[in-house]
């Protein structure tokens, strides 16, 4: 369900993102992730990754993802030290930003650089321009945006370990505070993130207490009396230092002055692109998805060319795929939406595909399928062990056969009794979750197994999953790209 749904929104929200923070937030997530020759993608990834979410499920009409611009801002004029704490962007990270802006544009989305401030004043002030006609959707985890929560504004985190989605009520009822105050709150509490130094010995608990009686910081100053002893203690020397971190802490509203609304417009994949910087970066899994994506766009505006169209298609070829519907594939396939079964000699077994609705004919009739006598069967479960799994049967010289197996299992292990060898993601899973598997793959004149898995294990060692998601994602387009037959 989307977020316009689930908050009962009578119009598109306009979703606004707070990309610097998913940048860093996606850096440090996993570390490990890496292109073959050891550039890091772990920013580039989850930055993508949680892009495509957004385009996927919630459809947006309007989209910015706003980063924070270099050098200095006017809250250093303010606060010389402000930020000073902070250790210089990781060389890791800094090589990852350009593909990232790359990608951003690449899926027509608008991008913005703060000038002079940061990318938060950019939202804030982009919020309270269009609040008062669309709703606002923050796309943000960082606690500096709460201020900007208001009737029409929220605040939506997709990327937490449980996500977020948070209203100005749900704001005041776990704060006591209006998202007015949340400047002031700040400017107490401090900040030791942005060196901010706050009020010492004052914490979001004290803080809450003090709001309470006064509800902003010149109250604070002129009724200084009617707060508890201890409190002024702490505060008697910072009654003006207060006033400079609360400067530091709003966020301004008159930033990006020049975006309209008309320039936050979503645009079709730029596919060119999106498969260069897949390729570039060996974004094997997200260029499923980014395939999936553009089938969507595809069904709705027809002039959106098909992703996955590989160079060998002709131009007919391209504008059946598309007034059909045919799903992105980096397999070359029948271009007139003919069954899957149908023999493709040459052409790598499209199970690494990963998108949407089945890949090939089901079938739950043994008899219906070919002979597999002397010739090599794949067996792969694409969407977890609880879904049907598909089926490759085939040689170099007489192609692929391809289907969704339905049917009993150990009709199907009766079957695969002739074949010349069986591919298979995961032998051991194969080996406990029926009889008929180990009689099968442990009998006499059992056929030859290929265990994925295991073979990737020995080609890398230090990798922690082996799943079929995994190898799918690592190894699929390479494959594709090889051709061959199972």
């Amino acid at each position: 369900m989307s977020l316009k749904e689930r908050l009962g929104l009578a119009a598109d929200p306009i979703f606004l993102m707070d990309g610097s923070a998913f940048i860093y937030r996606g850096f440090f997530a996993n570390k490990n992730m890496q292109r073959s020759d050891g550039f890091p993608t772990n920013a580039l990834v989850v930055v993508t990754r949680v892009l495509l979410r957004i385009l996927r499920e919630e459809r947006p009409r309007h989209f910015v993802f706003v980063k924070d611009g270099k050098g200095r801002n006017f809250r250093h004029e303010i606060f010389p030290l402000y930020k000073a704490n902070r250790d210089a962007m990781p060389e890791d990270l800094a090589r990852q930003i350009d593909p990232i802006l790359r990608m951003v544009r690449a899926l027509g989305l608008r991008l913005e650089i703060s000038e002079g401030c940061e990318a938060d004043d950019c939202i804030a002030s982009l919020a309270s321009r269009f609040s008062a006609e669309h709703p606002v959707v923050i796309v943000s985890g960082d606690k500096d945006l709460k201020q900007c929560l208001g009737p029409n504004v929220y605040m939506w985190d997709p990327a937490a370990r449980e996500e977020k989605l948070l209203s100005e009520a749900e704001f005041r009822a776990e704060s006591g505070v209006s998202p007015a105050q949340w400047p002031d709150v700040q400017a107490l509490v401090g900040d030791a993130s942005d060196n901010i130094p706050g009020v010492p010995g004052i914490g979001p608990k004290t803080a809450r207490q003090i709001f309470e009686i006064c509800p902003s910081l010149e109250d604070i100053r002129d009724h200084f009396a009617l707060l508890p002893p201890k409190v002024q203690d702490k505060m008697r020397d910072h009654l003006e230092d207060m006033f400079i971190w609360r400067r530091l802490t709003t966020l301004s509203l008159h930033a990006c002055a020049d975006l309209e609304l008309a320039d936050l417009a979503v645009q079709p994949l730029d596919v060119p692109q999106c498969r260069s910087l897949s390729e570039e970066f060996e974004l094997f899994a997200l260029r499923r998805e980014m395939a999936a994506l553009l089938r969507r766009q595809s069904e709705d505006e027809p002039a959106v060319p098909p992703m996955e169209q590989t160079a060998h298609a002709t131009s007919a070829e391209a504008a059946t795929r598309k007034s059909g519907g045919e799903k992105a594939s980096a397999a070359i396939v029948p271009s007139d939406g003919a069954a899957r079964s149908q023999t493709r000699a040459g052409a790598q077994m499209s199970l690494l595909e990963a998108v949407g609705e089945p890949l090939a004919p089901e079938l739950a009739d043994a008899t219906a399928l070919p002979d597999c006598t002397g010739r090599a069967a794949a067996l792969i479960w694409p969407r977890g062990p609880k879904q049907p799994p598909h089926l490759a049967v085939g040689d170099v010289l007489s192609g692929v056969e391809e289907y969704c197996w339905t049917g009993r299992m150990d009709a199907l292990c009766a079957w695969l009794q002739a074949a010349r060898q069986l591919v298979v993601a995961d032998l051991k899973s194969l080996l406990v979750a029926a009889p008929c598997w180990r009689d099968l793959l442990l009998g006499e004149a059992s056929p030859r197994c290929f265990d994925l898995g295991l073979a990737a294990y020995l080609l890398n060692p230090e990798e922690s999953d082996y799943g079929w998601p995994r190898l799918a994602a690592r190894w699929g387009a390479a494959l594709n790209n090889e051709g061959g037959g199972p």
